[in-house]
């Protein structure tokens, strides 16, 4: 894990491909910015002392505290109380624990789970509204991130 700030130009730069998709997260953007890394893939980019935002793979999203607070209406899945539970446990989110969708996922970018209106994950999506509406098994999404695990026990506690 490394932890370090990055320069407002930086980190506006960052966050403008953000604001073009979530308009409505203008006001977590401030002054400072800190990134705490967790891997190669996973950081959290902490906004003037709160973990507004993940990045996974060069990709910025909201985090789940940002998610819980604004809702946003945008690239969500919404899921059964089995798929919730084993998601919880780190599981990845299976097909048939698909309730509902929002019909503008993409494959290859970011989504996030919720459990009737709550978000509980935040994943990598691997497939396409059309493969969601064919298939009713296999690995749809790749949960890299939820409720109450070790990066956010670490990043909530601060």
């Amino acid at each position: 894990m490394r932890r370090y700030h990055i320069k407002g130009s930086q980190a506006r730069r960052l966050l403008k491909n953000l604001l073009q998709e979530f308009p409505e997260l203008k006001n977590y953007i401030g002054k400072t910015f800190e990134v705490i890394e967790f891997n190669e893939n996973f950081s959290y980019l902490i906004v003037d002392g709160e973990p507004n935002f993940i990045i996974y793979k060069g990709i910025a999203f909201p985090s789940l505290k940002v998610l819980k607070e604004v809702e946003i209406n945008k690239y969500w899945i919404l899921v059964d109380k089995g798929a919730a539970k084993s998601i919880l446990n780190g599981a990845d989110l299976m097909r048939p624990g698909v309730i509902d969708y929002d019909k503008n996922i993409r494959k290859d970018y970011l989504v996030y789970i919720k459990y009737e209106r709550f978000p509980i994950a935040i994943g990598y999506n691997l497939w396409n509204v059309e493969e969601y509406e064919k298939n009713e098994k296999g690995k749809c999404v790749k949960v890299f991130h939820y409720m109450n695990d070790k990066y956010y026990k670490y990043v909530c506690s601060k």
